[in-house]
């Protein structure tokens, strides 16, 4: 009787609770997750970290992220001291009782830790751990700093290449396909190699905007292989995507790969996984406006299964591209493919073919 009496008070204590209402952070994670800082001074580091969870719909709730801490490596390393302030927001979930919230941190690396991390050759892992108002096992997340020497100018690009690793040959993908550049830097030296991932792609083929920024420490490595973010392909037409390494400056511009995304209403590609075999073009014979009066000509002393047709922009970029049948050495260009060109604007003629 007296365990019932205790239940029961306890029920009526949780109906007048008007606190937030229990739930659970499911996942947390930070933006950036590995920085690389100098290891000869202080360093300040913006982060940006995110807590995910489900509660009840549209009520009210409170989630709160601890105090920072440092660990020599990992998480199982050497603690070396706390960081930043605990932090509290309280908000309402939306209709399906999920939310997604950040909290901003400006994080101050003493010099001591940064010295210590550099000497042993290790890096600096930085924790922050979520927990909502029921107290649940807390979630954690993290972010890793590289400590890295300034060796003046010893570090040096000496070459920079670009492709799609998972596409064979001339690039083509349909919409909402996944696609990623790979970029393969030589160096030499050691130090920090600092640059961004850019693309541009319709409405704005005239200029790029920055993708994700790239921070790199470089340890006497010869080639690195960049892969880039994955790259948006929601919208048919060409993407071109580089690598534009900003510190140490490269000779020359940086190169670029192009994919054209291609639409359910666009001209369909024969499937193929070989580059084909590049083929004199007769006509035009060079750069030229396309219109509805251009037949494209060119030669072919064996035999192949279909032929490829690419119309390039005059820095190499592709815009369009369409398939010829076997046996056919000349073909108008389609309605379809003049629709995705620029008029008045001279395009070069490629063609290929394939067995």
């Amino acid at each position: 009787m007296v365990r019932s009496g205790v239940l029961f008070l306890a029920f009526c204590a949780a109906l007048s609770w008007g606190g937030p209402a229990q739930g659970r952070v499911t996942a947390a994670t930070a933006k950036p997750k590995r920085v690389t800082i100098s290891a000869e001074k202080p360093s300040v580091v913006s982060i940006t970290w995110y807590a995910k969870g489900k509660h009840t719909p549209e009520d009210l709730v409170r989630v709160t992220m601890d105090e920072g801490q440092f660990f020599l490596g990992d998480r199982k390393g050497v603690f070396l001291d706390f960081a930043g302030e605990e932090m509290t927001k309280e908000f309402r979930t939306g209709e399906d009782g999920t939310y997604l919230i950040a909290f901003k941190d400006r994080v101050t690396l003493p010099r001591a830790i940064v010295e210590q991390a550099a000497a042993e050759n290790k890096s600096i892992y930085y924790e922050r751990r979520f927990t909502d108002h029921t107290l649940d096992v807390p979630v954690l997340a993290h972010v890793i700093f590289q400590p890295v020497r300034s060796v003046g100018d010893t570090l040096a690009v000496t070459g920079l290449r670009l492709n799609f690793p998972d596409k064979k040959g001339w690039c083509h993908i349909g919409t909402g396909e996944s696609l990623k550049a790979e970029a393969l830097v030589e160096v030499e030296g050691s130090g920090m190699l600092k640059g961004r991932w850019e693309i541009r792609k319709r409405p704005f083929l005239n200029e790029y905007r920055t993708l994700r920024l790239v921070h790199y420490p470089v340890k006497e490595e010869i080639v690195l292989g960049v892969v880039s973010p994955e790259l948006p392909s929601e919208v048919s037409g060409p993407v071109d995507v580089r690598l534009v390494i900003t510190e140490p400056k490269p000779a020359g511009p940086p190169p670029f790969v192009s994919c054209l995304v291609l639409g359910t209403e666009d001209t369909a590609l024969e499937a193929t996984e070989e580059p084909g075999a590049a083929l004199p073009v007769l006509s035009p014979s060079g750069p030229q406006p396309v219109d509805a009066h251009m037949r494209i000509k060119w030669s072919a002393d064996q035999d192949y299964r279909f032929f490829r047709i690419v119309f390039l922009r005059v820095d190499g970029g592709v815009m369009a591209a369409m398939d010829a049948p076997r046996g056919v050495r000349e073909i108008e260009v389609p309605p379809e493919i003049i629709a995705q060109l620029e008029p008045k604007t001279a395009y070069q003629v490629k063609v290929s073919g394939h067995r």
